[in-house]
């Protein structure tokens, strides 16, 4: 039984497509010339046997010219070795670096290069970097330059966004953000290639604009609390001085009962003591402070509400009036400590030699940008220790210092 020719001719046909497919395939693989040339030789053969296979099957007396297994087998030859072929060529291509699989392999980056040579002409570049540019300009760069300029202003159409030029930020309509950056080529046999990539940065730039949102909302919060700070400071003040203007409106009317019975009996044997409570009671209302007590235990209180840790070094003077010009030096280095050098810690250290005790002070805060301009509360601690024949030091640098030196023999 004979094969019909009509069958044998739609065989070839499909065979002759195997084989124009190896033509196609071997010209994208960059097979070798001579392969490429056979290959379409016998395309082009097999299509003409294809067609006068055809030809036969409407010219029924022409049959017995011509075998029909001959062609049945020829057609089976030729697709056995066009699917052998492509498979080598295939394996071929997978196990061996080509051009074509070095731009597949650019092709596949999420990041865009282009390659540009001594001139600047575009000699390689990926799929990316394509796409990029064409948001950027319309098209693709043909060199460097252009692509440069398009960067450097991009179109309003393009509905790209320059973020910052150093690094160089895109966004681009999507919503992402890219980072273009171009650099030469190290290598000796490529001298004057230049390299231009395009990296995805959009989670990294995001998290840096969150992260920058976070700390200026820290640094208002810390501004803020400063302030509040700062209130609590003037309050605490405020507290104080009304504290001790109750206690000495309480020893004045005490002092004048005490006196008045005093004058009314004759009796005058606590005379001294009423006298030197209305002095300190005077005082206090006067530009006089040197009565005042400033005993510290209330220095510490008063540090412990501040936030201030106090910390001593050595013992305190066991003369009255000296502890109370150290205490009030310590209070005033602690509210300045606070206020101005922004610290968290006062030192104090006390020493004693030949009659004379020195107390320094200093803080762990900002040191002062210049010499020290004395305010109410420094100005007001000197004129009492200079009253009592003391000495007091401030200094600036390298940070905040302030020194007593006073006469263990003062009177109390």
């Amino acid at each position: 039984m004979r094969l019909s020719y009509r069958l044998l001719a739609e065989f070839m046909f499909l065979v002759s497509m195997l084989q124009l497919a190896l033509c196609l395939y071997e010209a994208v693989s960059h097979s070798t010339r001579g392969r490429r040339v056979i290959d379409i030789l016998l395309f082009i053969a097999l299509l003409l046997v294809t067609s006068c296979v055809s030809a036969l099957s409407v010219h029924e007396a022409q049959r017995s010219f011509f075998s029909s297994s001959v062609f049945l087998l020829a057609s089976v030859l030729v697709a056995f070795r066009a699917i052998l072929v492509i498979r080598q060529t295939y394996r071929a291509n997978r196990e061996t670096l080509s051009p074509s699989s070095i731009k597949q392999a650019l092709d596949n980056l999420n990041a865009g290069v282009l390659f540009a040579d001594e001139t600047g002409r575009a000699v390689l570049a990926n799929y990316m970097i394509g796409r990029l540019a064409g948001t950027l300009m319309g098209r693709f760069p043909q060199t460097l330059d252009e692509l440069e300029k398009a960067l450097a202003e991009p179109r309003r159409s393009s509905g790209v966004e320059r973020l910052q030029a150093s690094p160089e930020l895109y966004r681009f309509p999507d919503g992402r953000v890219w980072h273009f950056h171009t650099a030469a080529l190290s290598d000796d046999a490529l001298p004057g290639f230049t390299q231009t990539t395009a990296q995805d940065v959009t989670e990294l730039y995001e998290a840096n604009m969150s992260l920058e949102r976070e700390n200026a909302a820290l640094q208002e919060a810390i501004q803020k609390m400063r302030k509040m700070m700062d209130r609590i400071a003037d309050r605490i003040r405020e507290q104080e001085s009304l504290n001790l203007k109750m206690r000495i409106h309480n020893d004045i009317g005490t002092s004048l009962i005490t006196l008045s019975e005093m004058a009314r009996s004759g009796i005058n044997d606590d005379l001294g003591k009423q006298l030197e409570t209305l002095r300190f009671a005077v005082g206090c209302f006067s530009h006089d402070r040197t009565g005042v007590p400033a005993a510290f235990e209330d220095v510490y209180r008063q540090a412990s509400e501040m936030g201030i840790s106090l910390q001593l070094d050595g013992y305190i003077p066991q003369n009255e009036m000296a502890e109370q010009l150290i205490a009030s030096a310590v209070s005033v280095c602690v509210t300045n400590c606070f206020r101005h050098a922004k610290g968290k810690t006062v030192y104090v250290k006390i020493s004693e030699r030949r009659g004379v005790c020195t107390a320094e002070m200093t803080n762990d805060g900002e040191a002062p940008k210049g010499p020290v301009t004395e305010g109410d509360g420094l100005s007001s601690l000197r004129k009492r220790v200079e009253q009592v024949g003391g000495e007091m030091q401030i200094s600036h640098s390298p940070r905040f210092l302030l020194i007593l030196s006073l006469s263990l023999s003062l009177s109390t």
